[in-house]
């Protein structure tokens, strides 16, 4: 059961990565620009979109408003 939930858990952390990295490549913004505008380093821009590390709600609030989405745009199931 615990396995199952750590492979959901690393699931998720991916598709958010993969969600951040869509929004970056739609706007343009490289993990430097996002990492500026965001707020923190470039590794952990490039750790979030490579689904290696996890992204907090403030930092996912600052993305939404970096990229004019909706958290369920970045979380899958966010908004269910």
């Amino acid at each position: 059961m615990a396995t199952k939930r750590i492979q959901n858990h690393r699931q998720l952390i991916r598709s958010i990565g993969d969600n951040i990295t869509l929004h970056m490549q739609h706007q343009g913004l490289t993990w430097r620009e996002t990492a500026e505008r965001v707020e923190v380093s470039t590794n952990t821009v490039g750790r979030w979109a490579r689904g290696e590390s996890e992204c907090g709600m403030l930092n996912l609030t600052r993305l939404c408003r970096l990229f004019k989405c909706r958290l369920h745009d970045l979380v899958p199931d966010a908004g269910s």
